[in-house]
This record gives C-alpha cells, structure tokens and sequence, in this order.
C-alpha cells in the first residue's frame, strides 16, 4: 500500500516546498487587500483573524499556483473557508446588546448626575 501512493505522495511533498519557497515572493497589492477587508466587512465578521485568514491565504493559494501576486480569484478561493466559521450571530447579538447597555447607562448617569435644583 506505501508503494502504491509513493509517488503522489513524494510529488506532493514537491509542490508543497516549491509553495513554501514561492510565499516569500507572493505580494497583495493595497487595491486586493482593500477588496478582501470590504467583503469581510459587507458580511459584518468582526474578526481580525478572518482577514488575516484571508488574506495570507490568499497568498498561500498563489504561491500554489506558481504567482508572485494574490489575485481576486484567490481571495474568492479562500472565502469560504476563511470566512464561514468567523460570521457569528451570537457576536451581532452581543454587540447589540452592549450597544443597548451603554445607552441605558449614559441615561441612567445623565439622571443621576444632572445638577440638582437648589431648595425652595
């Protein structure tokens, strides 16, 4: 059974130091990365990680293919695997909440705090 998948396996191995040795090259233009933050943000995932994700796997996924520069079509490769676990509706919900929170708690210290009238 080794012997039978020798071969893809050690053509693996190439392809992947052959990625290794191309990610150093790999660039992502301002104009890409502007492109990958704004579609992380249209789907409101409010985690650095997902960009991060994206992003450098975004040039993981052109140094596979033998580029020096990311291209759309990466970062549209990688989306989904990037982005899918980091949208949280419990994080949405959460930030509404806090949201909700703060302003009952200015309210509550504007009343609190406010100048009380002299005696009469």
């Amino acid at each position: 059974m080794i012997e039978y998948y020798r071969r893809e396996t050690e053509e693996m191995q190439q392809e992947i130091r052959l990625s290794r040795e191309q990610l150093g090259k790999v660039r992502l233009s301002p104009d890409t990365a502007g492109r990958g933050l704004a579609l992380v943000e249209r789907l409101a995932v409010s985690s650095h990680r997902a960009v991060v994700s994206l992003l450098e796997g975004g040039r993981a996924h052109a140094a596979a293919a033998g580029r020096e520069e990311v291209l759309e079509e990466d970062l549209r490769a990688l989306a989904p695997l990037a982005l899918r676990m980091r949208h949280s509706s419990f994080m949405e919900d959460y930030a509404a909440r806090v949201e909700q929170e703060d302003e009952h708690l200015e309210q509550a210290m504007a009343e609190a705090f406010s100048p009380k009238p002299p005696p009469p």
